[in-house]
């Protein structure tokens, strides 16, 4: 696989995001560039790990870094998103703090937090509710969010496929590990199998142009005077993508 074209996106994300400016205590925009930093670091690690083939936890990465960039379209289309974020965040320190009940059934991990559960528990039960009758929803799902950016089609084409290398699913596990020889007419175990995918191209050209697409979309929700600059760089790679597809 050809990964010069995303290499070369997440250089150019690494040498402007150290340009952006944010409002000090504005809740908006931290969230926002914190998607956006999260989307460099996973798309380098997909990267490392494409350049020599090596599928087997690179898809894995592309999942998440869908959710964080579908994250990000919604934070920039509406700031009030920042509520279904806040009680997402909700709901998983709420599943947590209620394992920590769990120090009295004698699970050593969590005997020194135990105190919390009692404190922490209806705090954020009744943060979680405010949140949730501002939103007139209990909560998003992942599909409620794709729909919202406008991406269901990658919901039920896409993610839902790469769920499957993220959980432990024997069709993933089959297509891992498992090659039909025909010459021999039997079946070969593989383990560190390094051979190109047809899918390759798609993957890195789609993960370049999401990150470079993520760029502009922070610039817009901190007035940055670069837009223009992740707009043009975009282009290029949309040019890049067509030549190599």
């Amino acid at each position: 696989m050809n990964s010069e074209v995303l290499k070369k996106s997440i250089e150019f994300a690494n040498e402007h995001v150290v340009q952006l400016e944010m409002q000090n205590n504005y809740k908006y925009h931290a969230y926002s560039v914190g998607l956006y930093c999260s989307l460099i670091e996973l798309s380098q690690s997909f990267e490392i790990l494409t350049r020599d083939y090596v599928h087997t936890g690179a898809l894995v990465l592309f999942r998440s870094f869908m959710e964080h960039y579908v994250d990000l379209i919604n934070l920039r289309n509406n700031e009030d998103y920042i509520d279904v974020l806040d009680l997402d965040n909700g709901y998983s320190r709420l599943k947590q703090l209620k394992q920590l009940k769990q120090a009295k059934d004698g699970n050593p991990y969590f005997s020194s937090l135990e105190y919390l559960a009692d404190t922490d528990i209806p705090r954020i039960q009744k943060e979680n509710a405010k949140l949730a009758e501002s939103l007139n929803k209990k909560r998003y799902s992942v599909l409620d969010k794709f729909q919202l950016a406008g991406m269901e089609n990658e919901y039920k084409g896409l993610y839902a496929y790469l769920c499957c290398e993220a959980h432990s699913s024997l069709s993933a596990i089959v297509k891992r590990h498992f090659r039909k020889n025909e010459a021999k007419d039997h079946i070969e175990l593989v383990v560190h199998a390094s051979e190109p995918s047809d899918s390759d191209v798609f993957y890195v050209a789609n993960m370049a142009l999401y990150l470079s697409h993520a760029g502009s979309l922070v610039c817009e929700i901190l007035d940055s005077d670069i837009k223009s600059k992740f707009d043009e760089y975009t282009k290029g790679i949309q040019n890049s993508v067509s030549k190599i597809t």
